[in-house]
């Protein structure tokens, strides 16, 4: 599993976003039920992925999708310091 080629249940729509300076950490979710209902727990969000920035659940595919799309996503991580520049 990578950014390029995700999992089957990781979207690849959510994985192209080409911010390239943003740090990934990809898991093997499907193969941990533990772990994947772990996370939907510590986040009170139904469904994974999900999308953390500096340790805050920012949410899940569908409006990490919207935020990118609409700039949303790029300017939280500029002001977060996570972009170059």
């Amino acid at each position: 599993m990578s950014p390029s080629s995700p999992a089957a249940a990781f979207p690849p729509s959510l994985c192209r976003f080409s911010i390239t300076s943003a740090s990934t950490s990809p898991r093997q979710l499907l193969q941990s039920e533990p772990l994947r209902q772990g996370i939907k727990s510590f986040s009170d969000w139904p469904t994974i992925p999900q999308l953390y920035v500096k340790g805050e659940f920012v949410g899940g595919c569908d409006i990490v999708r919207e935020m990118f799309q609409s700039g949303e996503l790029k300017t939280l991580l500029a002001e977060q310091k996570l972009l170059p520049g």
